[in-house]
């Protein structure tokens, strides 16, 4: 494990700009029947959720236009994508990308998915590709819609593909989540409330739909864990447990004990494989964190209905790496060194080599981003503001950043990629996102 001082990173630390997004290791929750639509949660609790303001009128409780927010995913670039559940027959239903100043909305795009039928027209889950498109799924669409269960939703284009599928049933389409390859994705379905089905099919071509598991209750939301089991959420109308795990592979589902509420959805922190479930108690609707077996509410006095749930990974990987003999890539989920909270002592990232090793490797650390070509590789951190570190030319390569305890550092963001000597020149890995997140 190489040695490193946390003195140059403080310097970045501190020069870095405050970021006009959902501040590092939060998260956002969806709301219907609320005048607030949309809320970020912070990372452990620490303080009360803080609403999002100046959203579109189909993004909140608007008479004879909007239930409000329904589904919600946060976009690798920072931006908030939600859409709308329906008021009433002829409602548009919507996917919008939120580009955010502070909490507050600072521009948004729209891309019409359809019209409802009845109160029932919504879309009810949002998954975003690896080239930044988002998949979308959407319940209650008239005939003539531009979907009607699965589409790709391209927003800065404004353009809509239906996602041909084959063979799965024409049953509500509640959950929705990718491998972590974003080849796959699995989507889960409402039956009953005694009766759920998780299917797959291949992004972004579509085709045949492929039964993965059939569940004791309705499917509201659906996540992918670090290694690759699927994380499911239901609606227990018994009010036992909801919360589980699905072997892909197999189908088994496995209960996780001590969750006796409703379900509405579910994210995995990616970085400590700890859960942030959105529902009900029959009497509260409340974010809980699950970590190490342990339920603990975030907050419990939400005014409206919880319906979706995503959170803003710290670390997160980013960009396409420069190979050549060998590939370089960060490993985050999960993360060794732990999420990056104020005061982590620990915290360290983590880079790994395949198939071999380089001779020579260095890190290279960043308040920004960019895309540079030199030395025949694409150098994806800002060049005019950086810091180089030393990082062991070896299969799995550690690099430790100690966090100091300082709450002035809170949502300082920086970026990083290691570069590599080979044989045959250079290379350089992904790039690499980590936030400072106030325990």
């Amino acid at each position: 494990m190489s040695k490193c001082c946390c003195l140059p990173f403080l310097s970045l630390w501190l020069a870095t700009p405050l970021l006009a997004q959902i501040p590092e290791g939060w998260s956002v929750a969806a709301e219907t029947f609320s005048l607030t639509g949309l809320w970020a949660v912070p990372a452990r609790g620490g303080s009360p959720p803080v609403p999002l303001t100046g959203l579109p009128p189909e993004l909140v409780l608007t008479i004879n236009v909007s239930r409000g927010a329904n589904a919600v995913a946060i976009h690798p670039d920072g931006r908030v994508f939600a859409g709308n559940n329906g008021s009433q027959t002829g409602s548009a239903i919507a996917v919008h990308a939120l580009r955010l100043n502070g909490l507050a909305v600072a521009s948004s795009r729209r891309v019409q998915v359809g019209t409802s039928t009845s109160t029932t027209g919504a879309v009810t889950a949002l998954a975003i590709l690896p080239d930044g498109r988002c998949l979308v799924t959407a319940n209650g669409l008239q005939a003539g819609s531009p979907m009607t269960r699965l589409a790709i939703v391209d927003i800065d284009a404004g353009s809509l593909t239906p996602l041909p599928i084959t063979g799965a049933p024409s049953t509500n389409y509640n959950a929705l989540t990718l491998n972590q390859a974003g080849t796959i994705a699995y989507f889960g379905t409402w039956v009953s409330t005694t009766s759920g089905q998780i299917w797959r099919v291949g992004v972004p071509a579509g085709g045949a739909a492929t039964l993965v598991a059939t569940l004791p209750h309705g499917i509201t939301g659906l996540d992918v864990a670090a290694d690759g089991r699927l994380v499911v959420v239901m609606n227990n109308a018994t009010g036992g447990n909801s919360l589980g795990n699905v072997d892909p592979g197999t189908g088994a589902f496995t209960v996780i004990p001590g969750n006796g509420t409703h379900g509405a959805a579910v994210a995995v922190e990616r970085a400590s494989g700890a859960l942030i479930v959105a529902g009900s108690t029959n009497t509260t609707q409340e974010v809980r964190l699950v970590e190490n077996g342990v339920f603990t509410p975030l907050f419990t006095a939400f005014p409206g209905t919880l319906s979706g749930v995503d959170v803003q990974d710290s670390p997160r990987r980013y960009g396409v790496g420069t190979p050549l003999a060998n590939t370089y890539a960060w490993h985050v989920a999960p993360n060794a060194g732990g999420v990056p909270f104020l005061g982590n002592a620990t915290f360290a990232l983590e880079v790994r080599a395949t198939p071999g090793v380089p001779l020579a490797s260095v890190g290279l650390f960043s308040t920004g981003r960019s895309l540079v070509s030199t030395l025949g590789v694409t150098i994806l951190v800002e060049p005019s503001a950086l810091i180089t570190v030393g990082v062991p030319a070896a299969a799995s390569a550690s690099i430790p950043i100690p966090i100091p305890a300082s709450p002035s550092l809170f949502g300082a963001v920086l970026h990083g990629q290691t570069l590599h000597v080979e044989a045959g020149g250079f290379a350089a890995s992904d790039g690499v996102t980590f936030g400072l997140v106030m325990p």
